[in-house]
């Protein structure tokens, strides 16, 4: 062999080794790239196929490091299509889902319907409340209906057919008289059983609202006169006076039933044994309840001392109660009476006040 040849062949093994090593490098490059986009995806919490797929790009550039040995094009071309096959996009944090449960507080929430289908007319009633719907649904005033009716288009199905239901017994006078009867003979029951359940209650309290003047009044005494004659504090009958006060029509109470409703509940909360906070804590829920009623209502004049100076004091003590449920309650009925003005003018304040200071001296 010729020197010349020799000095070739020389030539040509070095070319190699520095293309091998040309293309060691590109391999390894790969892999620290694969490995740091695989890090980078874990840490912003992409999904397991970008993971599955970042792992395949780094274990085929790991196995063509391993070839090297056998080939220096065949390294070459496993880095070049591993490159161009799979490109590893970067998840940004805002474009990962958010979690649907972080929508704890809703907006504009429709309140629960209970869905009560209307029986035909002249039909058979069954339930109380297809009773209170048949009560409540017909209109009052006879031009209701006759204004409703040039807006079906914008009803609902549900809506047009109560619409149609309420014109029906409006022409129909023995089916009104029906309603109304069925609605008088429930009262008429519910005071003639002494121990009233919860059933019961419930039945009452449902009605109530739908129900005449008159009979609501008779029903609204019966329901005070049951609870001040109870020895023992019934907490659903309690529940349901407060309701019935609460949901009544505007015409159908007077100043001086609040005032009667509220001097009963402070004779019961005063005699309460303080040792327990459940009792004391539905009494003052209801007291509450019944001056937010007459802060509505504009009762004023309250005796200030048979109501209101007994019952502020009452309030005052119960504000330092251990029972935070009972404190809060309390704070609030304090501070509701303050909006129901007593019956001493000012003339009166001052020389109360005047008094005061002169018998402190």
């Amino acid at each position: 062999m010729s020197a010349p040849s020799q000095h070739i062949r020389k030539r040509d093994r070095f070319l190699n080794l520095l293309r091998s090593s040309s293309s060691e490098t590109k391999v390894k490059a790969q892999v620290v790239s694969s490995k740091e986009n695989v890090k980078r995806v874990a840490t912003t919490g992409s999904n397991t196929t970008q993971l599955h797929q970042l792992s395949n790009i780094s274990n085929n550039a790991i196995g063509a490091t391993t070839e090297t040995a056998h080939g220096n094009i065949q390294i070459e071309l496993v880095v070049t299509n591993t490159a161009v096959k799979s490109p590893v996009p970067i998840v940004q944090p805002s474009s990962l889902p958010t979690d649907p449960r972080l929508d704890v507080f809703l907006k504009n929430v429709n309140p629960p319907v209970v869905p009560v289908a209307l029986p035909e007319i002249r039909t058979r009633i069954d339930t109380t409340p297809q009773l209170a719907l048949c009560i409540g649904l017909p209109p009052k005033d006879g031009d209701t209906v006759g204004q409703q009716e040039g807006q079906l288009q914008d009803m609902s199905p549900d809506t047009t057919a109560r619409l149609a239901w309420a014109k029906a017994v409006k022409q129909d006078p023995i089916e009104q008289d029906h309603i109304r009867w069925l609605g008088v003979r429930m009262v008429d029951e519910f005071a003639k059983d002494a121990s009233k359940d919860s059933t019961e209650i419930a039945e009452m309290v449902l009605l109530g609202p739908v129900l005449d003047r008159e009979t609501y009044r008779r029903l609204l005494e019966c329901a005070i006169s049951s609870f001040a004659k109870a020895l023992m504090l019934d907490v659903e009958l309690l529940q349901g006076v407060v309701q019935l006060v609460q949901s009544a029509p505007y015409e159908s109470l007077l100043p001086d039933d609040l005032v009667k409703i509220l001097s009963i509940l402070r004779v019961r909360l005063q005699g309460t044994h303080q040792q327990s906070s459940v009792h004391p804590f539905h009494l003052t829920l209801a007291v509450s309840r019944v001056l937010d009623v007459m802060a509505d209502h504009k009762v004023k004049d309250l005796n200030r001392i048979v109501e209101h100076e007994p019952l502020s004091g009452i309030l005052s003590g119960l504000k330092g109660s251990a029972d935070p449920y009972l404190m809060y309650q309390a704070c609030y009925a304090f501070q509701a009476l303050q909006y129901v003005l007593d019956d001493e003018t000012a003339l009166q304040a001052v020389l109360r006040h005047s008094m005061g200071v002169v018998d402190g001296l």
